[in-house]
């Protein structure tokens, strides 16, 4: 959810909240990774050209488990960008910055008693081939909470490519390609790995009237 405000014809403000929810089947899963996570965001943009915004961003993360309490944490995120548009065909966004995460177990799962300090980075490039068909490449690099119990968070890369296609004014079909690479540094109880992870998908729509439309994928 955001709201987004111009106070001058050059400054403007967006304030956002984002929701995640994660829930397992597995009951012993659940007791260590069924959460909520919880984001509030407020970017200063400033108009610098016509094609050209400066952004200054601040963000607050809270993660709350909802059986375990020794794995929350809060996190601050500073972060400086730009949004621009090469073209009416071409734009980038990107952010840049750090990420200050505190954890509730004061170290018990971890060698940096209860802290982490990491770069944060966003970078998405849209670009329209054609009338009709439409290109999209994001990039995300953050901490990420874990998906196994003995370790609690993960430096995680996301990247992907996603290609939009209007075939008939009713018909779209959509092809993605990502990859991730999550990178665990281990503690005293379970040594650091890596690993990756690569997704394809394919969906099409069919819109049967303007309200109402068929997906599959």
């Amino acid at each position: 959810f955001s709201l987004g405000y111009s106070w001058t014809p050059r400054f403007s403000t967006v304030t956002s909240y984002t929701l995640g929810y994660t829930n397992y089947d597995d009951d012993i899963v659940s007791v260590f990774e069924d959460r909520f996570e919880h984001t509030i965001g407020n970017e200063f943009r400033f108009l610098v050209l016509p094609t050209t915004t400066a952004v200054a961003e601040y963000r607050f993360g809270a993660v709350n488990y909802i059986e375990t309490d020794g794995r929350d944490s809060t996190s601050n995120y500073f972060l400086l960008g730009v949004d621009h548009s090469f073209s009416p065909r071409l734009n980038l966004s990107v952010r840049g910055g750090v990420e200050l995460r505190s954890y509730d177990d004061n170290g018990a799962f971890g060698a940096n008693g209860g802290d982490q300090t990491s770069p944060y980075g966003e970078l998405t490039v849209n670009y329209a081939i054609a009338q009709n068909t439409s290109i999209s490449w994001t990039n995300r690099y953050s901490i990420e909470q874990s998906d196994i119990p003995e370790l609690i968070s993960r430096q995680t890369y996301r990247t992907a490519v996603s290609i939009r296609h209007n075939f008939t004014s009713r018909i779209t079909a959509g092809l993605n390609f990502a990859y991730q690479n999550d990178n665990y540094d281990g503690n005293n109880v379970t040594p650091g790995f890596n690993e990756d992870s690569f997704d394809i998908s394919l969906s099409v729509r069919y819109a049967v009237t303007r309200n109402f439309a068929l997906d599959a994928g």
